[in-house]
């Protein structure tokens, strides 16, 4: 993409066809740029970490899935000798080795550590191969032995490049991992059967074991009892002998190891750990849908971090919607643990940027624990796991569907289409792993067992290609929209600047007295928290109200509200009688405000609706700046000024501004100085706001100069806001 992003989504090789890249909405294609079918390249910037950055091996699941260009067995294989060999080297330098792990642990958990991932990458390999724990260490062995055997000098004088041999990029690292499975993995894994058949032999064959018992019943040369004690059968050794599952795992396995031209089955099965989530996609919806409409507008996005899964629970059984919610988080978490390891270096575009999930996200378990914003879609925090998944999913079906057209042959433009919106089960790549792929698998192979020789098991697959493309993937549709994925609004998000001016255009807006001001704010404090939260939720609704209809300025707001169906909606008794349709925006001001101190008391996120750009941290000068200018004043005045910042970031400062407008002017570089004093003529009250000239006189003392490292910027705006606060705080304490 000419705009830097590295990755384009396109049908077919075909030049002629224009693509769109999914980064930036540009238009990418026309004669002399061929792209590959469905192909997502890397954005090209290298996000990896140095050191072992995986974290404890009881957090992560096993190997589902290929990475990079390896496959699962691959990327399970080399996992495995990186970790023998750390363990290998904490026997020579316990120091250097503990200082490469991530997130750092003690010199005594080195070993333990390593070892638990070691058997965490033997079950990977269990789990992939379809074989028990002793194949799978014969298997190991006979790797290495062969690498040992074909590492000779002459292949140590290979001429690789320098940037290859010495892992310098990621590009680089990726090549390095490639040309040694290939070299050394993928071989085994094609005669594995064979290797395996032959190496159990030399050891059945070994006369320095002699005849022993526990080898004839591990390789079933033992001969058996004429009468067996039915009633025992726990007894009999034959009944735990290890008996080869047919199962897709191994199927794919098995389509490795024989060389055979079916590119749809080939492709079907390289996909299918993510490809089985797909028939969660209206489960998704609908659990979102179902949380947006009950906590849209209603909730704050510090209280979503707190909410848990249990506590959704139990508002759901009094809607007497729990056996719903419970189904559809249950399909959420299956999906979820399918795709988390994948999500972890996805990135999709979200509000017109290109976000990635924290990998601490991705590496979370969900438990009646779990904060319910795992679960409300969002373009930031732990909502991006709703998001990202999703999207992650609707992206999968149509690249698959873009890779299965052109290794058919179809015309992408001939499949059908569906809106995000209008998703349902029979537009999608829907089956259940167990139900609908494991039984066609069974339909599809020939099974048989001989006495000392075990199973062996033959598939039909061109018959099975067959039937999954008739079942699967016939008449499924491309999805279009994904700008439909819906996102919620918190509470503290529904009203902001944009919504101020136009119910100023429609009402006219006036500031409570000063004297009602401070009556109002002395009653909010006797009041508990979630009182408050309510109130500003019931007013959110008036505004929403007002800006539309209008109404008469000198009218009761309290009336209003109760004409609206809204009982009870102010805490506080001043407010009730005092209010107008005028101090609409006063009033809210002032909740609000109460509400930032009381969580800012409580460290907790006072602007949470505020972008980053607005969150930039001060310096340490900058902070003993603004702390010697702001304890010479007393407590009224650093609370006017208090006021005054809240104010100006929520109406000035916080304005939503288009970066195409001609008149665009990027607010965060301005001096936070003149953003104060110049507030005053473009406040939209009506009327002028007196400030005090001592309040005046420290507004001016704030550091502006375009040389002064020190100065202060609407950038730091919430963090000014949030140590004026913390030392107003301190003052009012002391007097008390």
């Amino acid at each position: 993409c000419p705009n830097g992003h590295g990755y384009v989504i396109g049908n077919c090789g075909n030049p002629q066809e224009i693509k769109t890249c999914r980064g930036c909405g540009e238009k990418i294609g026309g004669e002399g740029h061929k792209l590959l079918a469905g192909n997502v390249k890397d954005t090209g910037i290298d996000r990896t970490e140095t050191g072992h950055t995986l974290g404890r091996a009881a957090k992560l699941d096993p190997v589902t899935g290929p990475e990079r260009r390896l496959n699962r067995t691959s990327v399970a294989v080399l996992r495995l000798f990186t970790h023998i060999s750390m363990y290998l080297g904490a026997n020579i330098n316990l120091q250097a080795v503990c200082q490469s792990i991530k997130p750092s642990i003690e010199e005594t958990e080195v070993c333990g550590y390593i070892l638990e991932h070691i058997d965490l990458d033997l079950t990977s390999l269990q789990n992939i191969l379809g074989k028990n724990r002793d194949d799978v260490m014969l298997l190991i062995h006979y790797l290495l032995v062969q690498i040992m055997v074909s590492h000779t000098a002459a292949v140590v004088a290979d001429n690789h490049p320098p940037e290859v041999c010495g892992l310098v990029s990621k590009e680089s690292r990726s090549e390095w991992e490639e040309l040694f499975a290939g070299k050394f993995i993928i071989p085994v894994l094609q005669n594995m059967e064979n290797i395996l058949r032959e190496s159990n032999q030399r050891i059945l064959n070994d006369e320095r074991l002699g005849a022993d018992p526990l080898l004839q019943i591990l390789y079933e040369t033992d001969i058996a009892p004429e009468g067996q004690d039915m009633v025992n059968l726990h007894d009999i050794p034959a009944v735990w002998r290890y008996r080869e599952l047919i199962s897709v795992n191994h199927l794919r396995q098995s389509l490795d190891t024989v060389k055979i031209n079916l590119p749809v089955l080939q492709l079907f099965l390289k996909e299918e750990h993510h490809l089985r989530a797909i028939r969660f996609i209206p489960s998704i919806i609908k659990l979102q849908r179902m949380l947006i409409q009950k906590y849209g507008r209603k909730l704050d996005r510090a209280e979503a971090t707190t909410l848990t899964f249990a506590d959704v629970k139990q508002k759901m059984d009094e809607d007497r919607k729990l056996k719903e919610f419970v189904g559809l988080l249950k399909d959420f978490t299956e999906a979820w643990n399918c795709v988390k390891e994948s999500l972890e270096t996805y990135s999709c575009p979200a509000d017109g940027n290109l976000v990635m999930i924290d990998k601490a996200y991705c590496r979370s378990k969900f438990t009646d624990d779990t904060p319910v914003s795992y679960l409300i879609p969002t373009y930031q925090d732990a909502g991006l796991c709703s998001y990202v998944l999703l999207f992650f999913l609707l992206e999968k079906q149509d690249l698959f569907l873009q890779s299965y057209c052109s290794q058919r042959k179809l015309k992408a433009e001939n499949l059908p289409t569906v809106h995000v919106k209008d998703i349902s089960s029979a537009h999608l790549i829907s089956y259940h792993p167990d139900k609908d792929l494991l039984p066609m698998v069974l339909a599809n192979c020939n099974y048989s067992f001989k006495v000392g020789q075990g199973t062996e098991i033959e598939y039909n697959y061109a018959n099975l290609e067959r039937q999954l493309m008739d079942r699967f993937l016939f008449s499924k549709s491309f999805i279009k929209g994904y700008g439909e994925i819906e996102t919620i609004i918190y509470r503290s998000e529904s009203t902001n600047a944009i919504v101020f001016k136009t119910l100023c255009d429609k009402i006219p807006q006036e500031r409570l007295h000063h004297a009602v001001q401070s009556q109002i704010c002395g009653e909010l404090r006797t009041k508990s928290f979630p009182e408050l939260c309510e109130s500003l939720d019931k007013l959110d609704i008036a505004i929403s109200f007002l800006k539309s209809v209008g109404s008469d300025p000198e009218s009761s707001l309290v009336d209003f509200m109760s004409n609206i169906k809204i009982d009870n909606p102010f805490p506080s008794p001043k407010a009730k009688q005092s209010s107008k349709c005028k101090h609409t925006m006063s009033l809210w001001i002032l909740f609000a405000l109460e509400r930032a101190r009381t969580l800012a008391k409580y460290e907790k996120k006072a602007f949470e609706s505020i972008g980053e750009t607005f969150r930039t941290t001060l310096t340490e000068d900058q902070t003993k700046i603004i702390e010697d200018i702001l304890k010479s004043l007393t407590v009224e005045q650093i609370s006017e000024v208090v006021e005054l910042l809240f104010e100006c970031i929520v109406l000035k400062i916080d304005v939503p501004q288009n970066p195409e407008d001609e008149d665009y002017f990027d607010m965060s570089k301005m001096n936070l100085r003149d953003a104060l004093i110049g507030y005053q003529d473009s406040c939209p009250f009506e009327g002028k706001q007196q400030i005090e000239d001592t309040t005046m006189n420290v507004l001016g003392q704030i550091p502006s100069d375009l040389e002064d490292p020190n100065r202060v910027l609407t950038a730091h705006s919430v963090e000014f806001w949030i140590l004026a606060n913390k030392i107003c705080t301190s003052k009012q304490q002391r007097r008390h």
